[in-house]
């Protein structure tokens, strides 16, 4: 299977929050079943800004080191560009989340993960959230 997560799934590991450790089982998920998991270059961005932010710079480079080690970074060429605006078009949503979209799409992905309620909505790839991946293709309901 080949899958693909937003950023909102690796914030929330990194945060912390409430639903972190069903994000870690994704993930974990991921890595032993040998999934594909694309991650657009949106995503790698929007973490390293977290890190940047707090100017913990030697984890962003940990980050980075990881991404590149265990997932297939997808970088914005023109086809995803075209792509991420026409979703950006068609469905009314923000320029990265189009692109984080688009990637998935450009890649062929099974399934996107993510926790975004404007992202839950009938697109051209399943968009399914972190409860329900869990749910439907780790317990396998």
């Amino acid at each position: 299977m080949k899958v693909s997560i937003d950023t909102n799934v690796l914030i929330s590991i990194h945060n912390k929050e409430s639903d972190s450790s069903s994000c870690e089982l994704i993930l974990n998920a991921i890595e032993k079943n040998s999934w594909n998991c694309v991650i657009s270059v949106i995503t790698v961005s929007e973490m390293l800004v977290g890190y940047y932010n707090q100017k913990n710079f030697s984890n962003a480079e940990q980050f980075l080191l990881l991404v590149q080690n265990n997932y297939d970074i997808q970088p914005i060429n023109i086809h995803i560009a075209q792509l991420g605006a026409k979703f950006r078009s068609q469905y009314k949503l923000k320029l990265p989340d189009a692109l984080i979209l688009a990637s998935g799409v450009f890649k062929k992905v099974d399934v996107l993960i993510s926790n975004d309620i404007d992202m839950q909505k009938n697109f051209p790839i399943q968009v399914v959230s972190v409860s329900k991946f869990i749910e439907h293709f780790i317990e396998g309901k």
